[in-house]
């Protein structure tokens, strides 16, 4: 059975906006209580290694180091996708693997639907901090969510 952070929001703004300011890395520490700040590139690209300092909501800041995998705005249908991951030494000898997917899908009314996750992988992704990541995406939804009301 995977381990897996999921969380998902909707948001009073069109798909376009919202993948606007989660491609802005500049502009994550005025809204994001989870991510920081990120250092590194400040506009998401696909390829780039950045380093995400992370506030964990019972433990403080840590850094992560991170590579973007997919940036795909906003189709004609207006769905998007941010992914990035985990680029750790842990990583590279294959002791735990996690990329975190942003999806973005127009909903009727104008509004967005907003989900995150990230599957752990490997031997050692059973010490992932799990709890903690998962209500730091609720956080970081919720207040992607109230960034535009």
């Amino acid at each position: 059975m995977p381990i897996q952070a999921y969380t998902e929001a909707v948001i009073d703004a069109p798909a376009a906006q919202v993948f606007e300011r989660l491609a802005d890395f500049s502009r994550y520490p005025e809204w994001n209580p989870f991510t920081v700040r990120v250092i590194g590139p400040q506009r998401a690209e696909f390829g780039q290694r950045l380093t995400l300092q992370v506030r964990w909501p019972r433990s403080g800041d840590t850094t992560s180091p991170e590579t973007v995998t997919r940036v795909s705005p906003p189709d004609p249908q207006d769905m998007a996708v941010l992914v990035w991951r985990y680029d750790h030494l842990l990583s590279k000898l294959g002791l735990i693997r996690c990329e975190r997917i942003q999806t973005l899908s127009a909903l009727p009314d104008g509004q967005t639907s907003y989900v995150s996750e990230e599957t752990f992988r490997g031997p050692l992704s059973r010490l992932s901090p799990l709890k903690q990541v998962q209500l730091g995406f609720e956080m970081q939804a919720q207040a992607l969510a109230a960034s535009f009301q």
